[in-house]
């Protein structure tokens, strides 16, 4: 369904978490950025000091695949 301008979506709770999350992270200010007036915004921006931008993208899979990938990246890539 096309966004209608002007129109924010609704910030979902990933989203949240995920500014709430880099901004501890990495001391840096995450503000909201999709505003709904166009598609493929970034949810966040990242503003670093020194007039350092990044972009904060959020996404979810909830593949089986995916999801046993889990423990192993939290392990450092070993399999314990």
């Amino acid at each position: 369904m096309p966004r209608r301008a002007g129109r924010r979506p609704p910030e979902g709770r990933s989203e949240v978490l995920a500014r709430e999350a880099a901004a501890c992270c990495l001391g840096a200010t995450v503000e909201h950025c999709d505003d709904g007036t166009t598609d493929a915004m970034p949810d966040g921006l990242i503003r670093y000091e020194h007039d350092r931008t990044a972009a904060l993208e959020v996404v979810g899979d909830h593949l089986p695949a995916y999801n046993a990938s889990g423990p192993r990246c939290r392990s450092g890539g070993t399999d314990a």
